[in-house]
Formats: structure tokens, C-alpha cells, sequence
């Protein structure tokens, strides 16, 4: 909306500045949840089940977990 705003107000610039603030939030958003998920994944996978073999799976799981945050925050932000 803001970008739209600053467009229909023939402010280019401002725009442009909008968008960029909008990707880097959204790039340290994406790298925060992303880092955290990884660094706490075995943590995780404890408090869901006590089960070796299913905290195995959850282990194996969450780096694709963060990766589709990742791409998560970014389409959030283009669409």
C-alpha cells in the first residue's frame, strides 16, 4: 500500500526507498526465524515427542522448514 500510495503521489523515489526497506525487514525477519528454527532443532524435537525415532524426523525436517520460510518471507513481500 505504501509503494501504491507513493506511485499514485508521482513519488518515484520514495517508492523505490519503500520497497527497499520492506526487503531488508523482510530479509531479517526471514533470517531470524530461519537461524533460530535451525539452532533450536533438536530442542524442538524433544518437545513434541520423547520417541528417539520421531525426534530423528523432526530433526531432519526442520532445515526444510527454514528454507521454506525463507522463501515464505520473500513471496510475502513480492505479491
Amino acid at each position: 500500500t505504501r509503494i501504491s500510495n507513493e506511485l499514485g503521489a508521482g513519488s518515484s523515489r520514495k517508492a523505490r526507498s519503500a520497497f527497499f526497506v520492506v526487503i531488508l525487514l523482510a530479509v531479517i525477519d526471514m533470517l531470524t526465524v530461519s537461524i533460530t528454527l535451525y539452532a533450536i532443532r533438536y530442542l524442538l524435537a524433544y518437545a513434541y515427542s520423547s520417541e528417539k525415532e520421531v525426534s530423528l524426523y523432526v530433526v531432519k525436517v526442520v532445515p526444510l522448514v527454514s528454507l521454506s520460510s525463507c522463501m515464505d518471507a520473500i513471496q510475502g513481500v513480492l505479491s
